[in-house]
């Protein structure tokens, strides 16, 4: 094992029996089942409160999920000779969902259900969010005003230029209509009373996966798997399921038909609340793809600016349209 970092596995208890480079990580043949080997630069406090969370979910037998495997020293951090941190994880030797089958997209909507009900029944009454992790991140009304903010620094950038690319013409063509959305959508917030729902969340520690997709699903021939689980915060679960949703519905130009039965497949497991559903409309009015690219483009070099990014935008801005017919589908056939 010559691969960087693969000395700390002595620190384990198992045996290796061969190791492959994955994507950051190394993976682990093992006489206990498959690991993965990864850099750590995480403090020791959030690793061992989602270790916590990790075991006692995987307990329940309910969802398999990548446990953090303790060294020989019942540590979860080991530490390489040149001072580089470790962390060994169990892993699944399965398949990641077709993004391209309504049946294995149905399957991902319901794990996530069953993944939230899992996470909900435990006991947490100790667990506390990373005080490193500003909690504000995941707030959606801090979240889209700051995003919004963003959108109009951009726009009187771009109106302050003389010369303007195609790029910068293009964006002040379709401003005023996804600007509009974003305001439509955090005055809907307020409407619903988010607030409140946001701390009812925390104060009864709603655990969110914070970065639930198809990457981090496992599929076997009679399991399902959840790992990565870095993102893990304190929330409004509903915001899981949009993301979700949203990745999923991109990869099939958000098709009605394909998100109702999404939607239906993650409420048969773990009913959503008309409050949630009216979070869900929010999230899905608001314009996050658009502030995405205008994000990367104030953020990178515009004296250049690469043809792909135009590309972009334009399918971005197409994409918004369908989305925009999916929710008024979506509120039409599921709101009560």
């Amino acid at each position: 094992m010559n691969e960087k970092g693969t000395a700390v596995l002595e620190q384990y208890t198992f045996q290796v029996i061969r190791t492959m480079r994955g994507r950051g990580v190394i993976l682990c043949d093992t006489n206990a089942g498959l690991k993965i080997l990864k850099e750590y630069r995480g403090t020791s406090g959030r690793i061992e409160r989602e270790a916590a969370i990790l075991k006692a979910i995987a307990s329940t037998r309910q969802v398999r999920v990548d446990t953090v495997v303790e060294n020989a020293a019942g540590e979860l951090i080991s530490t390489d000779s040149d001072g580089t941190n470790y962390i060994v994880k169990d892993w699944y030797g399965g398949q990641n969902p077709d993004m391209s089958d309504p049946k294995d997209l149905a399957k991902g909507a319901a794990l996530l259900a069953r993944l939230h009900n899992c996470m909900n029944e435990l006991q947490l009454a100790n667990w506390r969010p990373d005080p490193n992790r500003p909690e504000t991140d995941w707030n959606l009304d801090v979240q889209m005003k700051r995003r919004t903010k963003e959108l109009k620094r951009v726009y009187n950038f771009i109106q302050g230029k003389r010369r303007k690319l195609e790029f910068e013409r293009r964006v002040l063509q379709y401003f005023d209509e996804n600007y509009a959305e974003a305001q439509e959508a955090i005055a809907m917030l307020t409407e619903i009373g988010y607030d409140d729902m946001y701390q009812n969340a925390v104060g009864c520690t709603q655990i969110c996966h914070g970065s639930y997709n198809y990457h981090n699903i496992y599929f076997g021939n009679d399991w399902q798997a959840v790992v990565n689980f870095g993102k893990m915060h304190v929330g409004l679960q509903i915001q899981d399921f949009y993301g979700y949703l949203r990745k999923a519905m991109e990869k099939n130009q958000w098709d009605p038909e394909l998100g109702l039965e999404l939607y239906h497949a993650y409420d048969k497991v773990r009913r959503v609340s008309g409050e949630e559903q009216q979070v869900l409309l929010v999230l899905l009015r608001y314009p996050e793809k658009f502030w995405k690219v205008l994000n990367y483009y104030f953020n990178t070099n515009k004296v250049w600016i690469n043809e792909r990014n135009l590309e972009k935008l334009e399918k971005v801005c197409r994409q918004q349209k369908l989305k925009k017919e999916f929710t008024l589908f979506l509120e039409k056939n599921v709101i009560r």
